[in-house]
């Protein structure tokens, strides 16, 4: 696992990979005790065993935001029975922490209003909100058709305003480029999906979640080039990826991500992720690591700094 100090020092070493960094400015979600152990036995995966990685997560130092689970029908998802505690718990101890130049923003997924209510009720005040470009999938995630979905989301935001609750809204936008029912979406419908999205400023983060691991590099052009038409703010863009066996393939998205100036991540110390309420365990795959998104990261910063110095000494020629 890549340390803060190792990050440092690479980044440290030449004051041109530091400006660069610094100019990219990249926001890591850590989404380890959320995506990462939904599917998992509460059994396995108790209540101590979900603060050790928590502290875990927190003594690396390099995630801005960490999720810490879904208030959600606990029938359904057992493994989430215990999510106001963890957050409650992991709070305080961001809050006793003397480290002061890392505190970590608290994240808690709430699909539905009647969750939110009962997540503010015990103190929570940042949030992950659910949305796709499917109707099949929302349907069989969330039991609601789209056209519900945007009305639940609006019924939610203002319940915040209501309760004057000023916290992070982050919305995750499910089956981008496709849907396990219904399979390929069309590029230009997603990027209208996240243009509407965006242009209700209700948002200060709008997720694009590879939900079956098959976005291709071609198609996420496509979409980004298609929002930047449409004058959607790639600041508030962040991804989701999972990955397959096509390392190359989720290279060249996050490259193309940071050209267009995408700078939010979601990654994971868990190596499983994905939906298990709508995908087999055949389909699910692994999420985004961190050894995976700084090595990326890291050539990148290399290209663009040899760039850099190659233009330089074609000057000074």
């Amino acid at each position: 696992m890549i340390g803060i100090r190792l990050l440092q020092q690479y980044i440290g070493s030449s004051p041109i990979r530091n400006s660069i960094y610094k100019h990219i400015n990249p926001v890591l979600t850590d989404v380890s005790l959320r995506d990462g152990i939904q599917g998992m036995s509460p059994n396995y995966m108790t209540l101590t065993r979900k603060v050790e990685l928590f502290h875990n997560i927190y003594s690396h130092k390099l995630a801005q935001n960490i999720e810490v689970g879904s208030i959600v029908n606990t029938k359904l998802l057992p493994i989430m029975a215990d999510v106001s505690s963890l957050y409650n718990y992991c709070g305080q101890y961001i809050d006793d922490s003397p480290d002061w130049d890392y505190q970590p923003r608290l994240h808690a997924v709430v699909p539905k209003l009647s969750y939110l209510e009962t997540a503010v009720s015990q103190n929570m005040n940042n949030f992950a909100f659910l949305s796709s470009t499917s109707n099949e999938f929302q349907k069989a995630n969330l039991n609601m058709t789209l056209s519900h979905t945007k009305y639940q989301l609006k019924d939610m935001n203002q319940y915040l305003i209501d309760n004057d609750v000023r916290g992070y809204k982050k919305l995750y936008i499910s089956c981008v480029d496709t849907c396990p029912f219904r399979g390929k979406i069309l590029n230009s419908d997603i990027a209208q999906e996240i243009s509407e999205y965006s242009s209700w400023n209700f948002f200060d983060e709008i997720c694009i979640s590879d939900t079956c691991g098959k976005l291709t590099c071609a198609n996420f052009r496509y979409i980004i080039d298609m929002c930047s038409q449409l004058n959607v703010n790639m600041d508030t863009i962040s991804l989701h990826l999972h990955v397959s066996n096509r390392p190359t393939h989720i290279e060249n998205i996050i490259r193309y991500a940071l050209n267009k100036h995408i700078h939010r991540f979601d990654v994971s110390m868990l190596s499983q992720g994905g939906c298990n309420m709508t995908l087999t365990p055949k389909e699910l795959h692994q999420n985004l690591s961190y050894e995976l998104f700084y090595g990326i990261l890291t050539r990148y910063i290399d290209d663009l700094a040899k760039s850099h110095i190659n233009s330089v000494n074609n000057l000074k020629n």
